[in-house]
């Protein structure tokens, strides 16, 4: 009997020890956020530029320094990220449009709670429009009637509906518009099924490097919508964040740490383009960054702005607030 009093003794001891040790693990994480069971999340991307924060945190290993696994799902358009979203297929994105966005947030009211955003500049951009070398346009008028091509899914038709409004043209008729999937898009160019294209880098850098398209218009966003441009956002489910706070909370610090990292190392940053994205290490140096911001570094009124604008220009549904849009987040 004194034997087994014994045994439940040194279990007893056993138990408290390993729970004390995991408290003093937790309470000496970087942010005292992170806890001992894994933590896991799904999220969409396109291999565009603007997820290079995803890529990053990817690379450095800042979801493992969060004890967060992290499944990245490549789409094929940004449709189909936001549909898995609202189904509950994924839990949020690297990024979106602001206009898909929008219209979601007119759709499925409060479904999606956005948070890091990223903004084109002057200087800071990644949208052109680009024609092939023979293709005789030379002029912006010299688009009309012709074939745009963008890759496929609602966010470059609005984007691109919102630059020819912006240019003065209608965009229901004067122009006709292509989608095709984003790593198609160059070969659409290149084989002329459509007379230009409206696209994002690292698209951009690849058709000039490789001589298969020049640029016609670049920066058009800022050019003729707003400046600074509004282009995209974090988003992740609301229920998503309601049932799992921990696990969100690790995704925007590794998130955060991500853009820290793009604002320090820019050019280190920019060779993981290679691995996620159809271009090269070579080819990814000459590519420009759009200006990625910190949480609360947003512009609201701005963003706002857009909003009202696509209101306005008959692309969007509804008016909606985009305050009410963002999730919380204290780092």
């Amino acid at each position: 009997m004194k034997k087994n009093k014994k045994i439940i003794l040194v279990i007893s001891l056993a138990v408290v020890i390993i729970f004390a040790a995991s408290l003093v693990w937790q309470s000496n994480s970087p942010t005292g956020a992170v806890v001992a069971e894994q933590l896991n999340i799904r999220v969409g991307y396109l291999p565009v530029l603007v997820n290079l924060p995803l890529f990053v945190a990817l690379e450095e290993g800042y979801f493992e320094k969060y004890n967060l696994r992290l499944e990245a799902i490549e789409a094929q358009s940004p449709n189909h990220v936001l549909e898995a979203i609202i189904a509950g297929h994924l839990d949020g994105a690297g990024i979106l449009a602001d206009p898909i966005l929008f219209a979601a947030e007119a759709k499925y009211p409060n479904e999606i709670k956005i948070f890091a955003t990223t903004d084109e500049t002057s200087n800071n951009y990644v949208a052109s429009i680009i024609v092939r070398e023979d293709s005789g346009i030379n002029t912006i008028e010299d688009l009309k009637g012709k074939k745009i091509g963008v890759y496929t899914g609602l966010v470059q038709v609005l984007f691109l509906k919102s630059i020819l409004a912006g240019m003065g043209f209608d965009p229901e008729t004067d122009v006709e518009i292509v989608q095709i999937a984003p790593r198609l898009q160059l070969q659409g160019l290149e084989s002329g099924q459509y007379d230009a294209l409206s696209t994002v880098e690292p698209f951009v850098t690849i058709a000039k490097s490789k001589s298969i398209g020049e640029v016609l218009i670049k920066n058009p966003r800022v050019k003729y919508i707003q400046e600074p441009f509004p282009s995209v956002a974090t988003p992740i489910s609301t229920e998503f964040i309601e049932k799992h706070p921990e696990t969100v909370r690790a995704y925007l610090l590794a998130y955060r740490d991500a853009v820290d990292f793009i604002r320090s190392n820019p050019e280190k940053a920019k060779v993981y383009l290679a691995k996620y994205t159809p271009i090269t290490e070579d080819v990814a140096k000459d590519v420009t960054l759009p200006r990625f911001n910190q949480f609360g570094e947003e512009d609201r009124e701005n963003i706002q702005k857009y909003a009202d604008w696509m209101l306005d220009k008959g692309l969007l549904s509804k008016q909606i607030d985009v305050n009410s849009m963002f999730g919380e987040f204290e780092g």
